[in-house]
């Protein structure tokens, strides 16, 4: 993709149903892919895989070596189940892109883009000049409207452009994970302030969403590998045996599991629990207007790879004082009489991914 063509929008490239497109997830330690194509009333997942990615090749979600990139592309496309077609939908990590709600007066939306423009000058941390940005109304009152904006930075972008185009894709969307995580999880009914709380491999984010659209987005970096590494080094396990407790023992069903989860564990689940309650502490008192509600966010989903910790919902719902859940990443893909192709611990990875891949089929 021309650079002088993706800066017309990122977020708003129309999507014809006579082509294919893929999700394309990547982080600092592992890359996703997964393709959905929609049949009539139903969908086939033509392929999906991911890849484990040597240290230093991205560094701070920017691909640093392309060449070895590409090898590492290749190689999960050589050994992936089934297969993938066309362009990619890509997604921006969540610490990398900045996303406001602002309140403006209400203007057609032709009038409106240099008025946004200013505003998002000055709601972002950043100059304007250093970010591709674009926006969508939420919603509009007699004199006011309230406008989704999201900006990234021009470094990470043009660096995915750069690396993709050498390794031979075209990226035809780049979203950031949590509109993305959004579309496979928020189910019909979900339009309420909620959050969704994603533990990653390297860290977490929590977004919150008003109709399905997230109007506040934070990270911290208490992360799945911070539940592993404790395990590992309590226990003397390997990584492999220090996942497999995880999900096998987590945070305990006798006393004594308990007990010893709790001493094991305790670090960073103390540091989830605080990072998650400072979050939700500032949306519900600065931001909750946003929701159209005066009550606070009642419900937290969550959903990654260290979601699947034995006991972890039930502990953040007791500590929270809030409902917490863990969805199914599958539920707007309509498979038929078809189970899921990954395991319902492992599509918690692939919620991102299913999300992006949805993108083109809904």
């Amino acid at each position: 993709m021309k650079k002088k063509a993706f800066k017309k929008s990122f977020l708003r490239k129309l999507l014809f149903p006579d082509e294919d497109f893929f999700g394309l997830d990547f982080n600092n330690s592992s890359l996703k892919v997964l393709g959905i194509r929609k049949k009539r009333n139903y969908h086939q997942v033509m392929g999906w895989g991911e890849k484990k990615i040597t240290k230093g090749i991205i560094d701070s979600f920017e691909i640093k070596n392309k060449e070895v990139f590409k090898e590492v592309f290749e190689d999960l496309i050589s050994g992936m189940e089934g297969r993938i077609y066309g362009s990619a939908i890509v997604s921006v990590p969540e610490s990398k892109v900045f996303i406001r709600v602002v309140e403006m007066p209400s203007m057609e939306e032709k009038e409106a883009e240099k008025a946004i423009k200013w505003e998002t000058e000055n709601n972002i941390p950043v100059s304007i000049e250093t970010v591709y940005f674009d926006w969508q109304i939420l919603e509009r009152r007699e004199e006011k409207m309230n406008v989704l904006v999201v900006a990234i930075a021009k470094k990470i972008i043009d660096n995915y452009l750069e690396a993709l185009d050498f390794v031979g894709i075209e990226a035809v969307v780049f979203e950031p994970e949590s509109i993305a995580t959004g579309r496979s999880l928020l189910k019909e009914g979900d339009d309420d302030c909620l959050a969704i709380l994603d533990i990653g491999k390297e860290n977490s984010s929590l977004a919150f969403y008003r109709k399905k659209f997230p109007i506040f987005t934070t990270s911290y970096s208490v992360s799945g590998d911070s539940f592993t590494d404790l395990a590992a080094k309590s226990l003397g396990l390997d990584y492999q045996e220090a996942e497999s407790y995880k999900s096998r023992v987590g945070l305990g069903r006798t006393l004594e599991e308990k007990k010893e989860a709790y001493e094991i564990f305790s670090p960073a689940l103390s540091a989830l629990v605080k990072e998650t309650e400072r979050a939700m502490d500032f949306f519900n008192t600065n931001l909750k207007d946003a929701c159209s509600q005066k009550e606070a966010v009642k419900k937290i989903i969550i959903c990654g790879g260290g979601s699947n910790l034995r006991g972890l919902v039930s502990f953040m719902a007791v500590n929270l004082k809030t409902e917490v859940v863990q969805y199914n990443p599958w539920e707007k893909v309509s498979l038929k009489k078809n189970l899921p192709p990954l395991s319902r611990e492992k599509s918690q990875s692939f919620s991102t991914v299913i999300g992006l891949a949805l993108r083109a089929c809904l």
